[in-house]
């Protein structure tokens, strides 16, 4: 069956260009509500969309602006929901509106949104406030943790006995939904006693917490972890191999944490691995002349 080539009707391009330049155009504040900007819409659009009984042009396109808004700000909502409920609704709302003007997300999916807000955050002058970019930057962990590729995991099972003694020199790689955090506020508290248990205002309580934000199956899951381990996992992600980062780590230790830290080493890669937490190494060794993949 033979195709036809259609060609779009003349003005199609700009027609769509100025409606969606319209309806992104973000919504005033300065009443103390939101409002639309009807006068910012391209005139072009305007005056390309008929009137119905007494909406205007512009009354017509101010029904998608608020409804292209309306979706973007509550996604973001959903997404940073300790964010939101720390800062109050108007504040978090006007915050993301700017983050969304400045840096509108290019990707048809709305799981790209967040994209760049904490940066955005950290930057702000109004909102670069340490614990609120804390709490983002938790609440990107979950985002990511549940979005975030998986790679084939670690098995040393499937390792011969040379592959794990090379896997002893080598980097770990982590899977792309781990997050390792250090908080200093009950970040983590708070935010499940809002998001499970309904608790709206957070009490914040300084406290050292150290975390590891991850995917289980379909869930995201998160586990506390203690000073050692989160120091080591940190080491392991900047790229240090096992053996370096635990050198490095002994030499700010004293001779009873070396040895725990020893004693215990075993079990957290255990149930690291267990919990799929590495990816499957690349690992390149000369055997009988050729590179070993794993």
């Amino acid at each position: 069956m033979k195709r036809v080539m259609r060609i779009p009707p003349p003005g199609l391009a700009m027609m769509q260009e100025q409606f969606g330049k319209s309806i992104r155009t973000p919504f005033s504040f300065s009443t103390g509500r939101f409002q639309c900007k009807k006068h910012a819409y391209s005139d072009w659009a305007a005056e390309s969309i008929n009137p119905r009984e007494a909406q205007t042009g512009r009354d017509r396109l101010a029904v998608y602006n608020e409804q292209y808004w309306y979706r973007l700000l509550t996604v973001l909502q959903n997404d940073f929901p300790l964010l939101a409920g720390t800062m109050g609704l108007w504040e978090f709302n006007q915050l993301a509106t700017a983050f969304l003007d400045q840096q509108p997300s290019r990707s048809p999916y709305l799981q790209n949104l967040p994209n760049g807000f904490v940066e955005f955050l950290s930057a702000s002058p109004n909102f670069n406030i340490p614990r609120l970019v804390q709490i983002a930057t938790l609440e990107t962990a979950f985002h990511n943790a549940f979005h975030a590729p998986t790679a084939p995991p670690l098995d040393p099972a499937k390792l011969s006995a040379r592959q794990l003694e090379m896997l002893a020199g080598a980097p770990l790689v982590f899977q792309p939904w781990l997050s390792l955090l250090e908080e200093e506020w009950n970040l983590m508290e708070c935010r499940t006693g809002l998001v499970e248990k309904g608790i709206e205002t957070p009490i914040f309580i300084a406290r050292k917490g150290f975390w590891a934000i991850f995917r289980s199956g379909n869930e995201v899951e998160w586990k506390e972890l203690d000073p050692l381990q989160f120091n080591l996992l940190n080491r392991l992600r900047s790229g240090q191999p096992l053996g370096s980062a635990c050198e490095a780590m002994a030499e700010n230790l004293d001779t009873q944490e070396v040895a725990s830290l020893m004693a215990q080493m075993p079990s957290w890669f255990e149930t690291w691995t267990r919990l799929k937490w590495f990816q499957q190494p690349l690992l390149e060794g000369l055997i009988d002349g050729h590179a070993e993949v794993v």
